[in-house]
Parts: structure tokens; C-alpha cells; sequence
């Protein structure tokens, strides 16, 4: 597998972190050859499915991801901004990934990316 040459450095701590990760490499050895972003992905519907109570490990992932040439940055991407696709406006324009990567990681330090329990 392709996603085998591509170590994750975070470690996970939970099994929905570990699934996380799996799900990661799976949509990796699954689109790394391809020529166009399709989404959606059943790898990616699965990690949203989980909803936003990861979202602190996703950004690690982000960050790891940022300081190790955008690996996984794709299935990062899709996953979050459809999480937050009723919260994170972005106007017309071109960030390319690594502004996406770059401005998810200001939002998060910000607070503005967070996963809230409404009892």
C-alpha cells in the first residue's frame, strides 16, 4: 500500500483516532494516482460520520500534515470542511491547499473551529 511509505507521526489515543488514521490511508491508497479530487469518499463519509468531537485530533493531524508536506491534506480537508460546511464561509477565491490547511489552522487557534455539547 502507498499510504505504507507515508508514516502518520500523531499518535492516536482512542480506537475512533486509531479508525481515523485507517480511514485516512484508505482514501489515500485509493485516490493517490488519481488526476482529479472526487469527492465525496465513503472513507471520508465515514470519518465525518463520527462528527466534530475528533476535531481536536483532526487538527493535529493538520498540523502534522502542514510540517510534513501536506500528506493526507485532501482527506483532511474534505473531512473538516464538510463538518463545518454550515460554520466556515470562505468567498470566491483560490487558497489552493496549503492556504486551507494553513487558514483551518488559524480558525482552530482562534476557537472558532470546536465541538460544543448542547445539553
Amino acid at each position: 500500500m502507498m499510504s505504507d511509505l507515508i508514516p502518520v507521526l500523531t499518535i492516536p489515543e482512542t480506537d475512533e483516532e486509531k479508525y481515523i488514521i485507517e480511514e485516512m490511508k484508505a482514501h489515500y491508497d485509493e485516490t493517490c494516482f488519481s488526476s482529479v479530487w472526487c469527492p465525496p469518499n465513503k472513507h471520508v463519509d465515514n470519518v465525518v460520520a463520527l462528527g466534530k468531537k475528533n476535531i481536536d485530533f483532526l487538527m493535529k493531524l493538520v498540523k502534522e500534515s502542514i510540517d510534513t508536506n501536506y500528506k493526507y491534506s485532501h482527506f483532511l480537508l474534505e473531512v473538516i470542511f464538510t463538518l463545518y460546511r454550515d460554520d466556515i464561509k470562505v468567498e470566491e477565491g483560490y487558497l489552493g491547499v496549503r492556504g486551507c490547511m494553513k487558514f483551518l489552522v488559524e480558525l482552530y487557534s482562534k476557537g472558532l473551529l470546536k465541538y460544543e455539547l448542547f445539553f
